[in-house]
Formats: structure tokens, C-alpha cells, sequence
């Protein structure tokens, strides 16, 4: 933590070195890195090492810089005879020069491909002319290593005249270039990231306004709430329920990171065709949760089209100035509106009625029930969270097999306690059972040392069922 406070640009060059050849990982440490205000720059044959490193900018920021052998389709052992015979000879200046210079021994043409694709070669060439010209480079390049392998380096040298081979030069097809989204979609395949402009850019001052939060701001304080995000779709699992109705998971993609999105049936016999890779959608979710991961259901969804960019929007000084720090603009996000539950200080409730701690009754003992009773398990925090999610996974799992052997309307309540502080939250109501001193025994074996059950009324102001925890 130290490391990563006082030299973020080493510490994440650091961790994308060790995410390379991992495009979930290199897309996640990118995001971070937009998140730190670190630059990331294209890898470039006239500077790029093999890995990622660290590059002082015009303006004193230090940025990190693709390597040339992280490149999908490319690796170290293409790229290094080519940085040695840079730092030997000086910078490749042409796709002429390249040709003459590069070692086919160890770089073929889907390589060559993939870092005109990547952008390497963007600082003497267009990329995709460069693209385009990858075979006849390749075919020429071979031609000239034939010839440093034989020994010629005359096309006259069986007669004894020293004159140079000239090797015809490559032919580049004039205003031959790849559009904006071309290149984009090909750094994001290759490098992992998108890393000279992400896609949203161009809809961030459409977006002002319209969204509540970015998909990494989406935390467990917001379940129960509706947010809208936009992003940009991803992969697309098509899925059926148990009725065999068809719905969608969904991957969506912002400046802040990923997060992946369901769309029920209802919603996706409606919305199928606009979930396209590549369309940037504003989705309005529910938010959720299930043991110790949010998921986020679409309740609506409309595709962001370039007429929206022509909409009014106004930028902060603050805003344009935190923009041009971090070299990426990121859209203003409106503060998330808290969930009812928070609307009120959090004080801890009053302790159940009932004694906190029942004598175990046998199985087979006559079972005692109260009118509008509940149940309440309290739980300690033992701060190893690790811990805690297996206690509550195996109390889940108790409260399950509990449901079906009795059924019933009480309410559930959970009284976390840790040190002076102690939260009380109320399951949903599929959580509903009959309180019953067999329940009782049940939870209380589940927890052990580590908490207890009693059945006792429920608090006179009863516990909004949006404040709940770990998906209970």
C-alpha cells in the first residue's frame, strides 16, 4: 500500500507486467491507472521495450508504455532482435527501413500485423496503411535477410564491383487508413485496453446528466436502489431460466472498469436487438444482492447514438482541470442518491425482548410459538472477513433447508455485532419461516461460539427490507 501511495507509475507498470498475457487483468490495472492518473501510451518501435515501462512525458508526469512483446499474437521472442538493431543502428524511420532491418527468423507477417494493428508503427507510418503493407514488408524483409545470410551485399558482387543492392522500396497506398473505431477495436483486442481513446469519450458530454454512477461506484451500500450507468456492451451469454425462457448476462464496459448486467426475460424479449457488442447503451439497473457479490438487474435500456452529442452540456473548471491531470476525460457523475435505510443515523436497535440466550430444547419437545414473533440470530464479527462470508454462507444454507421444514410468516432479523457498534437488518421476505424452538436449536448449532437465536417480537418500527445483508 506504501508503494503504490508514493510511486503509483512504478507500482503499476509493476502490475501490468505481471498482467500481461491476461486481457481481464491488463483491462483491469488500465482502469486503475485512469483511476491514478497515470498516462498509458502506445507501444512504439522506436521506444517500446519488450514490456511495459515507465516514460517521463513533456509536462514531468511519468507515463507507462506497452511493450512490444505484450502485444496478443506477438511476444518477446519477435520483438527483441528488432529493439537490439534499433539501439545499434538508431530509430526505423520508414516501412522502407523497417524491411531492410527486420530479422524474419523471428518476426512473421501475423506479427508484424498485429503491431501495425496495436500501433507501433504510428510514429512513421499511418496505421493502416501499415496494416495493409504487412505482407510486402514481410516478403522484402525475407529478401534482405536471404541476402545478409548469403553474404551479398552487391547484386554485382560475382564480378567483382562494389555497388550497393538497392532493394525496392515499400509502396504504401496513398490515404489508406483505418477508421477511429477500427483502431480502437484493434487495441482493445491486441492490448487488452483501449488505450489512444476510449469509446465513451465521444458520449461524455451526452451523458452529462443522465448518469448516476460509474460501474465501479456500484457497491453493496446501494442495494435496494435504481442507478443509471452507460457503457459499452461486451460479451453477450445468452441463458434460459428453469421455465425455459430465454434471458441474457450481459458485460458492460465504462472508463471505471466492467461489470457484468442480467436482463430478464421480460426485458430481453424487448430489448434483444440493441444489446450489440460495441453499442454503448444508458441501462437503468435494480441493484442486489447475492451472499457476497451485487448483481444488477436492467429494468430499462435505451442505445446512446451520435445525435445525443449534440446536446448542451456544461463543464466545471474543476471538472476540465481533473480531466486534463489524468489525460482521460471522464464524464461528471451525479452523487448517488443513498438507499432509504441510510436516510436515518444508524443507531442499534433495541435488544430482542426474550432472553438472549434459550437452554437447547430437545428435538421431540413440544414446539412454542408467539403470535407476530420473529426470529432474531445475532451474530459477531470475528474480523477476518473471510470468515465471516463462510459463517454466512453456512447460515444461508441453514436458513434454506429451515424454509421447507417450516414454512411460516415470521420475519427474520440479524443483529451483526461488532465491538460498541451493532447493526440490525431484516431478510427479505422469501425468507420467511415459522419461528419455532427447533429453528432455534438449528441456527444455534450452525454458529456456534460465533452467535445465537431466540424468538422475540419484532421492533415496533420495523426495519425497511432493503437493508439486508449478504442476500438474506
Amino acid at each position: 500500500a506504501w508503494f503504490k501511495a508514493n510511486h503509483k507509475a512504478s507500482y503499476m507498470a509493476a502490475v501490468l507486467r505481471a498482467a500481461s498475457g491476461n486481457s481481464d487483468r491488463v483491462r483491469e490495472a488500465a482502469a486503475e491507472c485512469g483511476r491514478l492518473g497515470i498516462p498509458l501510451l502506445l507501444p512504439d518501435v522506436n521506444r517500446s521495450e519488450a514490456t511495459f515501462t515507465l516514460e517521463k512525458m513533456a509536462d514531468g508526469r511519468s507515463a507507462i508504455r506497452f511493450g512490444l512483446g505484450t502485444i496478443k499474437n506477438v511476444g518477446r521472442a519477435a520483438v527483441e532482435p528488432l529493439i537490439e538493431e534499433r539501439k545499434e543502428n538508431g530509430p526505423i524511420d520508414s516501412a522502407s527501413d523497417l524491411a531492410e532491418r527486420l530479422d524474419t527468423k523471428s518476426m512473421n507477417r501475423r506479427a508484424l500485423e498485429a503491431l501495425a494493428k496495436a500501433g507501433a508503427f504510428d510514429s512513421i507510418e499511418s496505421r493502416g496503411a501499415m496494416v495493409a503493407a504487412a505482407d510486402d514488408i514481410i516478403k522484402r524483409a525475407r529478401r534482405a535477410q536471404e541476402l545478409r545470410d548469403s553474404g551479398q551485399t552487391s547484386m554485382f558482387d560475382l564480378f567483382g564491383t562494389e555497388v550497393e543492392t538497392p532493394t525496392p522500396s515499400v509502396t504504401l497506398e496513398e490515404d489508406m487508413d483505418a477508421t477511429p473505431h477500427e483502431q480502437l477495436n484493434w487495441e482493445r483486442e491486441l492490448l487488452g485496453a483501449y488505450v489512444s481513446e476510449h469509446p465513451l469519450q465521444a458520449a461524455t458530454r451526452a451523458l452529462q446528466g443522465r448518469v448516476d454512477a460509474q460501474l465501479s461506484e456500484l457497491t453493496e451500500d446501494m442495494v435496494g436502489n435504481r442507478q443509471t450507468v452507460a457503457g459499452l456492451v461486451g460479451s453477450v451469454r445468452s441463458l434460459t431460466t428453469r421455465k425455459g425462457d430465454p434471458f441474457a448476462a450481459i458485460m458492460l464496459e465504462d472508463l471505471s472498469g466492467t461489470a457484468e448486467v442480467t436482463v430478464w426475460p421480460d426485458q430481453w424479449v424487448r430489448t434483444r436487438e440493441l444489446w450489440q457488442p460495441n453499442q454503448i447503451v444508458i441501462v437503468t439497473v435494480s441493484i442486489r444482492a447475492r451472499m457476497d457479490r451485487l448483481t444488477l438487474a436492467v429494468e430499462s435500456v435505451e442505445p446512446w447514438s451520435e445525435q445525443m452529442s449534440s446536446a448542451p452540456a456544461l463543464q466545471t473548471q474543476a471538472e476540465a482541470a481533473a480531466a486534463s491531470a489524468v489525460g482521460v476525460t471522464v464524464p461528471p457523475i451525479k452523487q448517488a442518491s443513498p438507499p432509504p435505510w441510510m436516510l436515518k443515523p444508524r443507531q442499534p436497535l433495541p435488544a430482542p425482548t426474550a432472553a438472549a440466550e434459550p437452554a437447547p430444547l430437545p428435538v421431540s419437545a413440544p414446539v412454542g410459538e408467539t403470535a407476530g414473533s420473529a426470529l432474531w440470530i445475532t451474530i459477531d464479527e470475528s474480523g477476518d472477513e473471510s470468515a465471516d462470508v463462510e459463517l454466512m454462507e453456512q447460515l444461508e444454507g441453514a436458513l434454506t433447508a429451515m424454509k421447507m421444514m417450516h414454512a411460516g410468516p415470521d420475519l427474520v432479523y440479524l443483529r451483526i455485532r461488532g465491538g460498541d457498534r451493532v447493526e440490525v437488518l431484516r431478510c427479505s421476505d422469501e425468507w420467511r419461516l415459522r419461528a419455532n424452538d427447533q429453528v432455534v436449536q438449528m441456527v444455534g448449532k450452525t454458529l456456534g461460539e460465533r452467535g445465537s437465536a431466540t424468538i422475540a417480537e419484532p421492533p415496533a418500527s420495523r426495519a425497511p427490507a432493503g437493508d439486508s445483508a449478504a442476500g438474506l
